[in-house]
């Protein structure tokens, strides 16, 4: 399936707001790559660039890197949800 930029980035967006709990790389895989909705290296480049920008936070939990989503995330993600397609949002959920 091919997205456009904006659409990555919101797919990893509901991606954390759905597990309403900090993911590891392991729980993003199985829920992003393994769904064919990304490839691992396209979903960790834009992990780390959405680091940069705010979006995501990083948080260590038993000696483990876990992501979650910022305040600045969560109203991109409101303000933007519907340019996620319906069919990767119902794979996400």
């Amino acid at each position: 399936m091919y997205l456009d930029d904006v659409q990555i980035r919101l797919s990893i967006l509901y991606t954390l707001k759905c597990f309403k709990i900090s993911m590891t790389e392991r729980n993003l895989q199985e829920a992003l790559v393994w769904n064919d909705i990304l490839d691992y290296f396209t979903m960790m480049d834009y992990l780390l660039d959405m680091q940069k920008l705010g979006l995501v936070s990083t948080v260590t939990i038993e000696g483990r890197l876990r992501y979650d989503i910022t305040k600045k995330g969560h109203e991109t993600l409101q303000m933007f949800r519907d340019k996620i397609p319906g069919s990767v949002r119902d794979k996400i959920y």
